[in-house]
């Protein structure tokens, strides 16, 4: 019963040693702002991260601010150093006006577990590209 007692506390005292995750997620840029033209279904959006930290960072989770959204990661497992690239794809729906949708990722960082990144759209229509043309047009005379 002591030697099962005595390794039971040799491994609790070594798992206290072991450093929590100390990493540093670098992020590119949060937010992305893609265009999405008349008649589009789906606007994509590609975030780059980077471990800069010394440990093993491990991304637990995707959360998505709606069902229209959807995220994916090359990479759950970074090693100090390695990039991993968050691909975000939204169903446009029909609105107007701009669309924000929200990324999170839930990480093992201690003094980083919640990572945001946002996607902003903001839907080109026929009346705002038919704007744009008449800036363009030279004045008649």
């Amino acid at each position: 019963m002591k030697t099962a007692a005595s390794a039971l506390i040799a491994v609790a005292m070594c798992l206290a040693c072991v450093p929590p995750a100390l990493g540093r997620l670098t992020v590119a840029r949060k937010t992305a702002s893609p265009h999405a033209h008349l008649g589009e279904r789906y606007v994509h959006a590609n975030f780059r991260v980077r471990n800069t930290g010394k440990y093993i960072i491990r991304i637990k989770k995707i959360l998505v601010s709606c069902g229209c959204t959807s995220a994916t990661v090359t990479h759950k497992l970074l090693l100090p150093g390695q990039k991993a690239v968050v691909h975000v794809r939204v169903h446009l729906m029909p609105s107007r006006g701009k669309i924000t949708r929200v990324v999170t990722l839930l990480t093992d960082i201690a003094a980083q577990p919640i990572i945001r990144l946002r996607v902003v759209i903001i839907p080109l229509t026929a009346a705002s590209f038919n704007a744009g043309q008449a800036k363009k047009k030279p004045a008649s005379k």
